[in-house]
């Protein structure tokens, strides 16, 4: 799985957000990956990041991250 930077996360979010309600106008050879809030393309020919699971993970992970003192971002994305 690629690592990106906090920008490129946050400015993949904002374009998920703004067409949440759209249909997938891109053609999926020229993408990398879809970032969206729920996957429900089962038949996706590409990488799904579904932020809903990742804000669940999240919010499970980080108490314990708090307790221990330790961090839990991927290298090259703190800014």
């Amino acid at each position: 799985m690629a690592t990106w930077t906090r920008e490129q996360i946050v400015e993949a979010a904002k374009e998920a957000a703004r067409k949440a309600t759209a249909p997938f106008r891109h053609d999926p050879a020229a993408c990398d990956l879809i970032v969206c809030w729920e996957h429900n393309w089962p038949e996706c020919p590409l990488e799904v990041i579904e932020l809903r699971s990742v804000v669940d993970r999240l919010k499970r992970t980080a108490p314990r991250l708090a307790a221990s003192g330790q961090e839990d971002v991927p290298a090259g994305t703190q800014s």
